[in-house]
């Protein structure tokens, strides 16, 4: 019998803040990387998104998220086949401090 988080995993869409931090602090190899519309009806939009090799679920790239994957492989190249870590950590956003989804380095193997 699966447990509610890991059926959540296998099911498709974007990874919520929540579902990050159940999972704690975890390496992904990167399987997609690609446009897709986010959100529904007049706020759906066109999101830079990745998809991984580990679960059915995506992140959507933001600008800071953005810039720590280009940190980690370079701004210049393809992502998909490397590994990223994903946390939920503090982080400012208009003044406000939240817990949001980081891209870091993965841990040394």
């Amino acid at each position: 019998m699966a447990t509610a988080r890991e059926l959540s995993e296998r099911l498709p869409g974007i990874l919520s803040v929540k579902e990050a931090q159940d999972l704690g602090p975890k390496t992904y190899t990167i399987a997609s990387s690609k446009e897709e519309i986010v959100g529904a009806g007049e706020r759906a939009e066109l999101k830079p998104v990745l998809g991984f090799e580990e679960t059915r679920k995506k992140i959507v790239l933001n600008k800071k998220r953005l810039a720590q994957l280009s940190e980690i492989v370079g701004y210049n190249d393809e992502p998909v086949g490397n590994k990223i870590k994903i946390d939920v950590l503090p982080t400012e956003v208009n003044g406000r401090v939240m817990d949001m989804i980081n891209i870091l380095p993965p841990d040394e193997e």
